[in-house]
């Protein structure tokens, strides 16, 4: 009977987590996120190297870049 009396006493209790406080971003963080945000996304895929060859190399460029890339080819 204890047992149960143990078992309910702690699972009445709440069990609570201390919060880290929240520090502020140095500028110099804050300003290269804004930068990467401005920058558009790069693609990243597998392109073989030649005509005669199966090895592919791992190619990353923007949407733009892949367009002019593919009117080449």
């Amino acid at each position: 009977m204890k047992t149960l009396a143990i078992a309910l006493l702690f699972a009445a209790t709440p069990v609570t987590a201390e919060e880290a406080p929240k520090t502020a971003q140095p500028p110099e963080q804050t300003e290269t996120k804004a930068a990467e945000a401005d920058q558009p996304a790069k693609i990243c895929r597998k392109v073989a190297e030649g005509m005669n060859s199966r090895r592919k190399v791992n190619m990353c460029m923007t949407a733009e870049e892949w367009r002019k890339f593919n009117q080449g080819n």
